[in-house]
């Protein structure tokens, strides 16, 4: 079995980052739901991610998250590790301290600065890789670094031989399906990015999932995943139908058909958006605090400004859509 090798259906929470009243990392409600998901039937966690407000935190602060979680969570649970930073030294850095903390993979993640085109992300993905020897995946989702290169660019960087698989949380079944393709020879791992919704995202060829929504709907996702496992067709229906105003809300956003590739070509062509410069957050990660909190978990549904904390009218809304879900009581 390759270093990659990872059970069809796996579910990686995305763990949120908890915050406490002065705004710095909430290391006992973080404690706590490193307690929770251990005892879940998932696959990992993933640190560090976009659910988890990666952008807005210090590197001291992510060795600290990435510390902390091993410290409490030993071996009973795989942890991959995302890794954001566009700086190739900090991102080796950060790499190497999670392999040390014992962490299964990272998840190479670069956000978007100016003058960072195929070559500089080929030598960024090249040293972090080679830099470890864990397992280390390629992060393609819309927006982030890795979104400015063409097709055929992205598809050779993402068939760097030191790549164990990608993770396309956003794409729509085509794309799924050409690295599925891509990644077969080389028995590499296909990350799409919710649970609720995998059933499509596995037919296309995925094998596994990075999901922030997880952590909000975990039992959720688990029966989701489960019946995908065993071909179970009536049954994921039936979580599909129930689930549908929590996935509505939560995500993931909808992949883009013909007419959204259309307006992405006119989008690099006028050199920004014509829908606005807002770039939405794959997993909302105010409503899973939110959620969390109105699950009974013991932590603030805070998040780091400049984002803004979930009001009560919008609250009493995302908790009824919850209650309809069967998410909370």
């Amino acid at each position: 079995m390759s270093e990659s090798a990872i059970p069809f259906a796996s579910i990686y929470v995305a763990v949120p980052t908890p915050f406490d009243d002065r705004g710095a990392v909430d290391e006992a409600a973080l404690v706590h739901l490193v307690d929770y998901l251990a005892r879940r039937d998932v696959a990992g966690l993933a640190l560090l991610t976009e659910a988890a407000e990666d952008s807005v935190l210090t590197a001291d602060e992510r060795h600290k998250i990435v510390e902390r979680v091993h410290k409490r969570l030993g071996e009973k649970k795989a942890v991959l590790v995302s890794i954001s930073a566009p700086s190739t030294r900090e991102a080796v850095d950060l790499a190497r301290h999670a392999e040390q903390c014992g962490a299964t993979g990272v998840v190479i993640a670069p956000h978007r600065i100016p003058g960072l085109g195929y070559r500089e992300l080929y030598r960024h993905v090249d040293r972090v890789s080679r830099a470890v020897t864990i397992a280390t995946y390629l992060s393609l989702r819309s927006d982030n670094a890795a979104d400015c290169l063409s097709p055929e660019e992205a598809a050779t960087l993402g068939q760097h031989e030191r790549l164990a698989g990608v993770y396309v949380p956003d794409a729509p079944s085509d794309k799924v399906r050409a690295w599925a393709k891509r990644m077969k020879s080389r028995d590499g791992v296909v990350f799409g990015g919710c649970a609720l919704t995998f059933a499509e995202s596995a037919r296309a060829g995925a094998t596994a999932v990075i999901c922030g929504v997880a952590m909000v709907a975990t039992e959720q996702s688990s029966r989701m995943m489960g019946a995908v496992e065993r071909g179970d067709v009536d049954m994921i229906r039936r979580i599909e139908k129930k689930m549908r105003p929590g996935i509505e809300l939560l995500g993931p956003p909808r992949p883009p058909g013909e007419e959204g590739s259309v307006k992405r070509l006119a989008n690099r062509l006028a050199q920004r958006s014509l829908d606005g410069l807002l770039l939405r957050p794959v997993v909302p990660f105010r409503l899973v605090k939110k959620g969390l909190e109105l699950q009974g978990h013991p932590l603030k549904a805070h998040v780091r400004p400049p984002y803004e904390d979930v009001g009560a009218e919008e609250a009493d809304r995302f908790k009824a859509v919850l209650r309809s879900s069967g998410i909370v009581s």
